[in-house]
């Protein structure tokens, strides 16, 4: 079964390997909108 079935999210390092630890790619582009879905997926179970 893929991750997309579960619903589970890989972090963002793991998702997006060729993205350097302090790129800008974190913050502006698909490493940021990744970083803020994986954020709302994280913190969802919370509320």
């Amino acid at each position: 079964m893929a991750l997309q079935d579960k619903k589970i999210m890989p972090p963002p390092w793991l998702a997006h390997r060729e993205i350097e630890r302090y790129s800008i790619g974190w913050r502006m582009g698909y490493g940021e909108d990744y970083i803020d879905r994986f954020d709302d997926w994280s913190t969802a179970w919370q509320k």
